[in-house]
């Protein structure tokens, strides 16, 4: 687990460990603006890849962001860091931390 803060607000970027890919994503999005940072080839609500980043947590306090550990490589987590990244970068043209 990687986490850090910046301006204050606490993020952190968490390894799921690797199951069955058939398997349902363990999170639901609990809303929409957590679909739009997903990673663009991701499904809804399921993972059939190993590349499975999705924004588990977006509030006024704390960013977290989940994903599986991926099978050969530091791919999930660069996702889930450039995930982070697009959204501090959205955040700070609103010049406000807002979800």
């Amino acid at each position: 687990m990687s986490s850090w803060t910046w301006a204050g607000i606490p993020f952190e970027i968490s390894i799921i460990p690797w199951i069955e890919h058939d398997t349902d994503w363990p999170l639901e999005p609990q809303n929409t603006m957590m679909n739009f940072f997903r990673a663009p080839w991701e499904p809804a609500y399921k993972s059939s890849s190993d590349s499975a980043v999705q924004l588990r947590d977006w509030n006024d306090q704390s960013i977290v962001v989940e994903c599986y550990e991926a099978r050969g490589g530091q791919h999930n987590v660069d996702t889930a860091r450039n995930m982070l990244r697009s959204l501090l970068f959205s955040q700070s043209l609103n010049d406000t931390f807002k979800p």
